[in-house]
Protein backbone atom coordinates (compact mmCIF):
# COMPACT_ATOMS: atom_id res chain seq x y z
CA UNK A 1 0.00 0.00 0.00
CA UNK A 2 1.32 3.34 -1.03
CA UNK A 3 0.07 6.71 -0.10
CA UNK A 4 -0.73 9.61 -2.71
CA UNK A 5 -1.41 12.86 -3.73
CA UNK A 6 -4.11 13.70 -6.14
CA UNK A 7 -5.49 16.04 -8.30
CA UNK A 8 -8.07 16.55 -10.64
CA UNK A 9 -10.23 18.84 -13.36
CA UNK A 10 -13.25 18.29 -10.22
CA UNK A 11 -11.59 20.27 -7.41
CA UNK A 12 -13.41 17.62 -5.53
CA UNK A 13 -11.09 14.76 -5.96
CA UNK A 14 -8.45 16.95 -4.98
CA UNK A 15 -6.90 15.63 -1.65
CA UNK A 16 -4.79 12.35 -1.06
CA UNK A 17 -5.79 8.44 -1.31
CA UNK A 18 -3.80 4.83 -0.89
CA UNK A 19 -3.73 2.51 -3.41
CA UNK A 20 -2.44 -1.29 -3.02
CA UNK A 21 -1.75 -2.37 -6.33
CA UNK A 22 -4.63 -0.99 -8.65
CA UNK A 23 -7.45 -0.59 -5.85
CA UNK A 24 -7.89 2.88 -4.13
CA UNK A 25 -8.05 1.54 -0.55
CA UNK A 26 -8.63 5.16 1.18
CA UNK A 27 -9.33 8.31 -0.29
CA UNK A 28 -9.73 11.16 1.41
CA UNK A 29 -10.64 15.00 -0.28
CA UNK A 30 -9.88 17.94 0.83
CA UNK A 31 -13.15 19.26 -0.08
CA UNK A 32 -15.59 16.62 0.95
CA UNK A 33 -13.71 14.18 3.70
CA UNK A 34 -13.58 10.99 3.31
CA UNK A 35 -14.85 8.81 1.17
CA UNK A 36 -17.84 6.58 2.24
CA UNK A 37 -17.40 4.02 -0.38
CA UNK A 38 -14.92 2.58 -3.20
CA UNK A 39 -15.47 0.16 -5.73
CA UNK A 40 -12.54 -1.21 -7.16
CA UNK A 41 -13.24 -2.71 -10.91
CA UNK A 42 -8.98 -2.37 -12.03
CA UNK A 43 -6.49 -5.41 -13.20
CA UNK A 44 -2.91 -5.42 -14.23
CA UNK A 45 -1.83 -1.43 -14.47
CA UNK A 46 -5.21 -0.28 -14.98
CA UNK A 47 -6.64 1.66 -12.03
CA UNK A 48 -10.89 1.69 -12.14
CA UNK A 49 -13.15 2.63 -9.31
CA UNK A 50 -16.02 4.39 -8.45
CA UNK A 51 -15.59 6.95 -5.16
CA UNK A 52 -18.72 8.29 -3.65
CA UNK A 53 -18.63 11.32 -1.01
CA UNK A 54 -21.33 11.92 1.88
CA UNK A 55 -23.43 14.78 0.54
CA UNK A 56 -22.61 13.89 -3.49
CA UNK A 57 -25.80 12.15 -5.14
CA UNK A 58 -23.87 10.28 -7.75
CA UNK A 59 -20.27 8.79 -7.25
CA UNK A 60 -16.94 9.87 -9.42
CA UNK A 61 -15.63 7.17 -11.46
CA UNK A 62 -11.88 7.35 -11.90
CA UNK A 63 -9.75 5.47 -15.03
CA UNK A 64 -5.69 5.76 -14.84
CA UNK A 65 -3.20 3.90 -15.79
CA UNK A 66 0.35 3.56 -13.84
CA UNK A 67 3.24 4.73 -15.28
CA UNK A 68 7.07 3.73 -15.02
CA UNK A 69 7.37 5.46 -12.28
CA UNK A 70 4.42 3.93 -10.21
CA UNK A 71 2.50 6.92 -10.33
CA UNK A 72 -1.12 7.26 -12.07
CA UNK A 73 -2.77 9.24 -14.77
CA UNK A 74 -6.18 8.88 -16.18
CA UNK A 75 -9.44 11.12 -16.19
CA UNK A 76 -12.53 11.52 -13.98
CA UNK A 77 -16.29 11.05 -14.50
CA UNK A 78 -18.64 12.81 -12.31
CA UNK A 79 -21.30 10.94 -13.47
CA UNK A 80 -23.53 13.57 -13.70
CA UNK A 81 -22.47 16.17 -16.59
CA UNK A 82 -20.92 13.25 -18.60
CA UNK A 83 -17.27 15.57 -19.22
CA UNK A 84 -14.25 13.27 -18.02
CA UNK A 85 -11.63 15.50 -16.34
CA UNK A 86 -7.92 14.77 -15.91
CA UNK A 87 -6.80 12.98 -12.56
CA UNK A 88 -3.78 11.52 -11.56
CA UNK A 89 -1.96 10.13 -8.21
CA UNK A 90 1.23 11.22 -7.34
CA UNK A 91 3.57 8.87 -4.55
CA UNK A 92 4.37 10.55 -1.55
CA UNK A 93 7.49 8.72 -0.78
CA UNK A 94 5.67 8.67 2.59
CA UNK A 95 5.26 5.01 3.68
CA UNK A 96 1.68 3.69 5.47
CA UNK A 97 2.10 3.55 9.13
CA UNK A 98 1.32 -0.54 9.68
CA UNK A 99 -0.63 -1.91 12.71
CA UNK A 100 0.95 -2.55 16.00
CA UNK A 101 2.79 -5.61 15.85
CA UNK A 102 4.34 -5.33 12.71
Amino acid sequence: MAKFNTSSGFSDLDGECDITGVDITQYISTALGNATKIENKGSGSDLHAKVTFAGVTKPFTIKAKKNASGDFNGGADDDNVKTEETWAATATGEPVAMGKGY
